[in-house]
């Protein structure tokens, strides 16, 4: 209960105070489609030093951001990991292979993206299970992978 009212009262914060610039050490964003859980269309938010050549295997450090939600269904809407269903299933961040710590809580504010299917941009919130938090807005490029979920 205690992450879900801080994550609400750092949105309503940071959402206040006009976050305008990437978070501190992420200064760049890619999405990449993939799986749900339950094999429904997902996509995964990742922020990162530098974008890789190969959009599926990010550098370090890293944070991803995996969203239960078609790309379709991003622009002008919030996702969280609170609430009794929640629509962010993996939030972590990794300095190096195999060592990742996980998020206690994260949101994601998607703004309306005039339209488009591949361009997308907002805010990011996230608290990590060792204190941290990270906020800052986000520009990223939608790569689509073949992936059949189901």
């Amino acid at each position: 209960m205690r992450a879900l009212a801080f994550v609400v009262g750092f949105t309503v914060i940071a959402g206040a105070c006009g976050v305008t610039d990437p978070p501190d050490g992420f200064p760049v964003a890619w999405m990449v489609t993939s799986c749900s859980p339950v094999d429904g269309p997902a996509v995964d938010l990742y922020l990162g030093e530098v974008e890789p050549t190969d959009v599926s295997q990010p550098t370090f450090p890293h944070i991803r951001i995996s969203v239960d939600a078609g790309a379709e269904e991003l622009a002008g809407n919030s996702f969280s990991t609170q609430g009794v269903a929640p629509q962010i299933f993996v939030t972590q961040t990794c300095t190096d292979e195999g060592e990742c710590v996980s998020a206690t809580g994260a949101a994601v504010e998607f703004e309306n993206n005039a339209g488009s299917t591949i361009e997308y941009s907002g805010t990011v919130y996230v608290t990590f299970s060792d204190g941290s938090s990270v906020r800052g807005r986000f520009e990223a490029y939608l790569h689509a992978s073949l992936i059949l979920c189901g």
